[in-house]
């Protein structure tokens, strides 16, 4: 699994994924790459700063953007 956006609420989304026995944390991606990268390092994932660049690479993707930036 991958998540875009790891602010506040995503992070908690990535540690979720990275805690769950049945999924596993492959990526992540935030338009703050120093962001990304520090979200991914701490679980083993790969860090984007664009979330097209992690398709293909996940199966699934949690969405934790503020609703304006999901809707653009």
């Amino acid at each position: 699994m991958g998540v875009a956006g790891v602010g506040y609420f995503g992070k908690f989304h990535a540690a979720k994924i990275a805690a769950t026995a049945d999924a596993k944390l492959v990526a992540v991606a935030d338009i703050e790459l120093s962001v990304a990268r520090e979200v991914a390092r701490a679980h083993g994932a790969a860090s984007f700063a664009d979330v097209r660049d992690m398709l293909g690479k996940v199966e699934a993707v949690s969405v934790a953007v503020p609703t304006r930036a999901a809707s653009a």
